[in-house]
Order: C-alpha cells, then sequence, then structure tokens
C-alpha cells in the first residue's frame, strides 16, 4: 500500500499493523504529527493478501518535490529509491474518532485532545438511516 504524506517541513510518522476487522483485513494506522504533539489513529481496508501477524516491510520515497510516500508492503521491495522506512512501535490514541487495534489500551496514552468546551462536530447527514460509525468502517484518511 502507499501513503502520499503532504507535509515536507513538518513531517509525519506513520506505523501500519496488518490486523482484522469485520471479517475484513485492515491496515491499524497510527500518524503522529508531531509538530502538534498529536497521534491520530485510524484503519483502512488492506488487500486480501494482507493478514494480522504478518511482518510488514516499510519504505520511503522522498523524490517527490510535494510530499513523500510511505509503502507498507508484506514482501521485501527493491525498487530504485527506496529507502527502509522505521516505523514507531503501535501505539492506541485516545482522541474521540479512534479507531485503534483490538487488544490495545488508550489508558496513559498521550494525545492532544480539544477542550471539553469546544463544539462538537455536526454528525453527516446520510441516507436511509445509514449513520456514520468510526469504529466500523473504514475512513479515507489524509493530509
Amino acid at each position: 500500500m502507499e501513503f502520499h504524506v503532504y507535509s515536507k517541513a513538518q513531517p509525519v510518522e506513520i506505523t501500519a499493523v496488518p490486523g482484522e476487522k469485520n471479517g475484513k483485513p485492515v491496515l491499524w494506522l497510527v500518524y503522529r504529527l508531531n509538530s502538534r504533539g498529536e497521534n491520530i489513529c485510524r484503519h483502512v481496508i488492506a488487500p486480501s493478501h494482507f493478514r494480522e501477524g504478518d511482518k510488514v516491510y516499510a519504505y520511503k520515497d522522498s523524490s517527490p518535490k510535494d510530499y513523500d510516500n510511505i509503502y507498507v508492503s508484506t514482501h521485501p521491495l527493491t525498487e530504485p529509491g527506496l529507502t527502509e522506512y522505521t516505523m514507531a512501535p503501535y501505539a492506541p490514541c485516545n482522541d474521540e474518532m479512534a479507531s485503534n487495534m483490538p487488544g490495545t489500551s488508550a489508558t496513559n496514552v498521550e494525545s492532544v485532545r480539544a477542550p471539553a468546551s469546544a463544539a462538537k462536530p455536526t454528525p453527516a447527514k446520510t441516507g436511509k438511516g445509514v449513520g456514520v460509525d468510526y469504529e466500523n468502517q473504514a475512513m479515507p484518511f489524509s493530509f
């Protein structure tokens, strides 16, 4: 899988762990926004060959001028221009929209949260009673 990170001036670190959610292969992701002192946890549907417990290899391509490419693969890549990328260990988040990998606890995890007085986002309008459930749907996410 390829992730485009549009933040060369303030790098974003990515951690990806293969797993399963609702019978589908997913990648549990942590985006570390070090410039803001914030971690964001989400999951995305992964290719069918990604399995929970698989070893993943990560690579970075910094050649595009506007963004960095982070590649996550279940097998080693030998493409020119790729350098090994070391992902930090997975750590759950405690933001209110976090999608944490099962079996992890968000207690004692440091994450920047909006003050309690901040306005809550308005839920997206949906049709025929189908609401947005952040825990049960993969969410596209980019910076």
